[in-house]
């Protein structure tokens, strides 16, 4: 393994598209539990957004078709396919993996899943905690800057740890210079520790394609991956660092608030990093927080940021028209149920495609986990339809 970092060229095609306020709301109050209604968020003129019901698309596999895994990172890669890591299942080959690599062509709803051989475990990651019967690899992110795809991954604690995916010490990223076959990373230590230890990248496009400067951004959590009413995971920040140094801890910055001219302030101090969304709202009867491991994923018919979380109860959508806000908390969709079923469930987390974005805006695709309670059925890679509409 070479411990050299891809020098990936900056983007050229950093102009943004001007485009109009996006402002969304889900009005699914049908689809909600009794009793409840969906929350709907009024920051300003709101036009719609709806989340297809019924039945979830499921990309096809003929081998282990109810358990390929979940989580599902992905970047829109140069050569046109889109790539998708999955944590904890058979990904779309022959071999389970803590953590593993598939690519995907075509469109939904004929979207097909390919394993990539040999890109799993440890050919993809590190694991840096010593007793490592207690820690696997969990991918949280992925891009692509120019031809190279960078991983975000963490270190997550395992069921017979005793801290049943809590503890999340360790964080790296590691790299592909050749359409994911191979992966390097820099093994001496990791890039993150306890804090901001669940990263996953700003979706900016095929490649970066509509980068606003010569950073690559990324969103993280601190320790978990997910909000669990236990520990409530509230804050999302914000880290940049320069396309051509990723793989660099000490390049990265840290949004750290804003100056008195209300721009982003940036701190390479990891300690006075400031979140760019607070939320305290406890989703569900068990309390469950909505800050959790998801996507970020540039619009840019609209010029707007879509933000796109979950709670074991609700997926909730953020918005804003820059990658450090303000955001705007604009619809909670409720599910029927704590146990997820075929036809209403939560999944995690909830991934936005650039790629499967339509021209206009007005139509995407979320990717989620669907999970039968837990009775390893129907645990891969599952699709919804995303309306949006916007003037």
């Amino acid at each position: 393994m070479r411990n050299s970092v891809p020098n990936a060229a900056k983007n050229s095609n950093s102009r943004r598209l001007a485009g109009p306020l996006l402002i969304l709301v889900l009005t699914l109050a049908a689809c909600a539990p009794a009793g409840k209604s969906v929350v709907q968020y009024e920051p300003g003129q709101i036009l719609s957004v709806d989340v297809e019901d019924g039945n979830s698309y499921l990309v096809p596999r003929p081998l282990h078709p109810n358990w390929c895994g979940d989580l599902w990172p992905q970047a829109w890669a140069d050569d046109g396919y889109v790539y998708a890591a999955n944590g904890d299942g058979y990904g779309f080959g022959d071999v389970p993996a803590d953590m593993k690599m598939s690519r995907l062509r075509g469109l939904p709803p004929d979207l097909r899943g390919e394993d990539i051989p040999g890109a799993s475990g440890r050919r993809l990651g590190h694991i840096w905690p010593a007793d490592t019967t207690d820690y696997n690899r969990k991918p949280t992110g992925l891009t692509c800057v120019d031809v190279v795809l960078y991983l975000f991954y963490q270190n997550l604690s395992t069921l017979s740890s005793g801290a049943a995916f809590d503890d999340a010490p360790a964080a790296s990223i590691s790299w592909s210079e050749d359409h994911g076959r191979t992966w390097q990373w820099l093994n001496d230590r990791p890039m993150f520790n306890d804090l901001f230890t669940t990263g996953f990248f700003l979706d900016y496009g095929q490649c970066n394609q509509y980068a606003i400067d010569d950073y690559v951004y990324v969103y993280g959590l601190d320790t978990n991956w997910r909000g669990t009413k236990d520990y409530r995971s509230t804050r999302l920040y914000l880290a940049r660092v320069p396309a051509d140094a990723i793989a660099y801890r000490d390049q990265w910055e840290f949004y750290a608030g804003r100056d008195d001219r209300e721009r982003a302030r940036w701190s390479a101090d990891i300690e006075a990093k400031r979140p760019v969304i607070v939320d305290e709202e406890a989703y569900g009867d068990e309390e469950y927080s909505g800050i959790s491991q998801g996507s970020v994923t540039y619009i840019p018919a609209l010029d707007r940021y879509l933000y796109a979380t979950w709670s074991w109860t609700a997926w909730i959508f953020w918005e804003a028209p820059e990658p450090w806000g303000p955001w705007t908390k604009v619809s909670v969709k409720w599910w029927f149920e704590r146990r997820w079923t075929g036809k209403y469930h939560g999944g995690y987390p909830t991934v936005v495609p650039s790629k499967f974005v339509s021209d206009d805006g007005g139509e995407a695709w979320i990717v989620s986990s669907l999970n039968t309670a837990f009775e390893n059925k129907y645990y891969r890679y599952a699709m919804r339809r995303l309306f949006i509409e916007a003037n």
